[in-house]
C-alpha cells in the first residue's frame, strides 16, 4: 500500500510534470531576443561569411561560443522554431544526466531534480533562452552522471573525462572552473576499490582533461591568426567591462565589493530554497554516511551547490541566466529530501524535510509565467516583435547582394533582424555598447577612432539606428554622445524608414 510519503510525492511530481510538459509545447514559438539573438547573429557571421572572432569582430565572448552558434545554424537553420527545438534539446540533455546520477539516491529523487529544474528553468526561458551556462551545464550534468556511484567506468577514465567535459564547459565561460575544486576534491578521495591509489594520481587525469579545451582553443586562434586581436581584447577591455554592473552601470571600483556582496546576498531571488537544500543534504548524509560512496557523492553535489552560489560574481552583472547553476544544484540537492519516501528511511527528520521540500517548492516554482499567461489567454509578451518583424520586413526587401548593414544597437532588436535577414555586418561591431562606457579609457578612445576609420572605408548600405528600449550604460564615466558618429551619419546618410523608437539610415550616393 502506498505511503502518504508516496501519495504526496506523486501528486506534487504529477503536477509539476504537467505544467512541464505543457510549458514546453506552448514555448515552440517563442522567439529569440537580447543577447542571444546577437550572439547567435555573430555565429552567423562565422558559419555564413568565414568571419574569424577577434581577427574580424569585436566581442567579449569566447571563441567556443561563436563556433557553437555556428554549429547550430549549419545543422538546425536559423529561425525562432529552430532555435527552441535547440533549446528544448539542450534541457533534455541536462535533465536526462541529472536523473541518471540522482538515482543512486533512489528514483524518487531521480525523477524530481530534473522536473523541478526544468520547471524552473522554462519560467526564465522565454527571455534567457539559449545562454552560455546552459550549455555549460550540459557538462556539469554529464560529469554528475558519470562520477555517480552507480557508473561503472575505470577511475582514470572517469577522471579525464570529467576533465574533459569541464575544460569544454570553459571554453565557453571560464569562471565555470570554480567547479574543478569539488571536483577534484572527489576524485581525490580514494574509492572503496582504489584505497591503494595516491590523491595526485587519482585527481592527475582530470587536470589532464581539463587542459584540452584550453589548449584546443589557443590553437585555434594561432591557427587563424587571432590570437594577437584576442590578446588585445583580455587585456585591455575585459577588465572595463568586467567593472560594469547588472543595471548597465559602471560599478567605482571602492564600492565594487559591496556590490558584489549586496548581489551574492540576494541569490536571484532563490533564498528560500535554500531550506529544503539543507534538508535535504542532512537527510542524505543521516542515511549514507561520508565513509560510503553515496555520502562522498553527496558532498560533491554540496561542493557544487557552493561554487555555484559564487560562480555569478565572477562576471559580477547577476542576470537571471548567471544564476542558472545555482538552480541546477539546487535542484539536485534539495530532491535528496525526497529520499525521506524512500523505503528504509525513517526518523522525524526525514518526514519534515521531505514535507518542507513539497511545500517549499510548491511556494517557490508556483507555475511559470508564460504558462500562466497563456492559460489566461493573455498574448506573449514581446516588446520588440513588432519592431524585429518591421526591420526584417524592410531588410528582407530592400538588401541587395554586396549591401551591408550597420547597428546601432546592442539588444533592441536590430541583431534579430539582421540574423533572419542574413545580412552582413559592415563593421567589426555587431553592437555599439563598447563606446559609451569608461569613455576616458584611452582604450575606449581608440576603440571609437576605430569604429569612425571602419565606417568611412566600409560605407554600410543601410544603418539600424536605435533610441528607445536601448540598455544605454550609465554611471561615472559614460556618455548618451558621440559626436563624430552624428557628424558622419548627418554627412552621408538619410532617413528611410522610421519606427517606434527605430530608424533605419540609407547611404546618399
Amino acid at each position: 500500500m502506498p505511503s502518504v510519503g508516496d501519495i504526496v510525492l506523486g501528486l506534487f511530481l504529477a503536477v509539476i510534470g504537467t505544467q512541464l510538459i505543457v510549458t514546453v509545447i506552448l514555448s515552440v514559438h517563442w522567439p529569440i531576443r537580447h543577447d542571444a539573438a546577437l550572439i547567435a547573429y555573430m555565429g552567423m557571421l562565422v558559419e555564413r561569411f568565414h568571419w574569424v572572432p577577434y581577427r574580424d569582430f569585436f566581442d567579449v565572448n569566447l571563441p567556443a561560443t561563436h563556433l557553437l552558434f555556428a554549429g547550430i545554424e549549419r545543422l538546425f537553420g536559423v529561425s525562432d522554431t529552430a532555435f527552441r527545438v535547440v533549446d528544448l534539446l539542450v534541457l533534455l540533455m541536462i535533465m536526462a544526466p541529472m536523473g541518471i546520477a540522482l538515482r543512486t539516491f533512489g528514483l524518487r529523487s531521480a525523477l524530481t531534480a530534473p522536473l523541478v529544474y526544468g520547471l524552473a528553468y522554462m519560467a526564465l526561458a522565454q527571455f534567457h533562452a539559449l545562454q552560455r551556462e546552459s550549455f555549460m551545464l550540459v557538462s556539469v550534468a554529464a560529469i554528475l552522471a558519470i562520477l555517480s556511484p552507480r557508473a561503472r567506468l575505470p577511475g582514470a577514465r572517469k577522471a579525464v573525462i570529467s576533465g574533459a567535459l569541464l575544460g569544454a564547459a570553459a571554453c565557453i565561460k571560464p569562471a565555470i572552473l570554480v567547479d574543478a575544486l569539488p571536483i577534484g576534491a572527489f576524485l581525490g578521495m580514494p574509492a572503496d576499490r582504489e584505497g591503494g591509489t595516491g590523491p595526485v594520481r587519482r585527481v592527475a587525469p582530470f587536470l589532464l582533461g581539463l587542459a584540452i579545451g584550453p589548449v584546443t582553443t589557443f590553437a585555434y586562434l594561432g591557427a587563424t591568426h587571432a590570437w594577437g586581436p584576442f590578446v588585445d581584447i583580455a587585456r585591455h577591455y575585459w577588465p572595463l567591462f568586467a567593472r560594469l554592473g547588472g543595471l548597465h552601470q559602471t560599478v567605482p571600483d571602492q564600492d565594487r565589493l559591496a556590490y558584489l556582496c549586496s548581489g551574492l546576498w540576494a541569490l536571484g531571488g532563490h533564498r528560500i530554497w535554500l531550506v529544503p537544500a539543507a534538508a535535504g543534504a542532512v537527510i542524505a548524509l543521516q542515511r549514507w554516511p561520508v565513509a560510503t560512496a553515496n555520502g562522498r557523492f553527496a558532498l560533491l553535489l554540496l561542493g557544487l551547490l557552493l561554487t555555484h552560489t559564487v560562480y555569478p560574481a565572477a562576471s559580477g552583472q547577476f542576470y537571471p541566466y548567471h544564476w542558472f547553476p545555482l538552480v541546477f544544484s539546487l535542484s539536485c540537492v534539495s530532491s535528496l529530501c525526497a529520499a525521506g519516501a524512500e523505503p528504509g528511511a525513517r526518523g522525524r527528520l526525514a518526514t519534515v524535510g521531505f514535507l518542507g521540500f513539497v511545500t517549499v517548492m510548491v511556494w517557490h516554482l508556483q507555475s511559470p509565467g508564460p504558462l500562466r499567461g497563456f492559460l489566461a489567454g493573455a498574448p506573449l509578451y514581446d516588446p520588440d516583435g513588432e519592431r524585429v518583424a518591421e526591420l526584417t520586413a524592410y531588410l528582407g526587401e530592400h538588401l541587395h547582394e554586396g549591401d551591408t548593414v550597420q547597428p546601432l544597437d546592442w539588444t533592441g532588436g536590430s541583431a534579430d533582424a539582421m540574423l533572419r535577414c542574413k545580412a552582413r555586418l559592415a563593421t567589426p561591431f555587431a553592437c555599439d555598447f563598447h563606446f559609451y562606457h569608461h569613455i576616458s579609457s584611452p582604450y575606449i578612445q581608440a576603440l571609437r577612432l576605430r569604429f569612425i576609420d571602419a565606417l568611412r572605408h566600409a560605407e554600410p548600405t543601410y544603418v539600424i539606428r536605435i533610441f528607445s528600449r536601448k540598455p544605454w550604460v550609465q554611471g561615472v564615466d559614460t556618455t548618451q554622445e558621440f559626436a563624430e558618429l552624428d557628424a558622419f551619419l548627418a554627412g552621408h546618410y538619410a532617413v528611410a524608414m522610421s519606427g517606434d523608437g527605430y530608424q533605419v539610415l540609407s547611404w546618399v550616393r
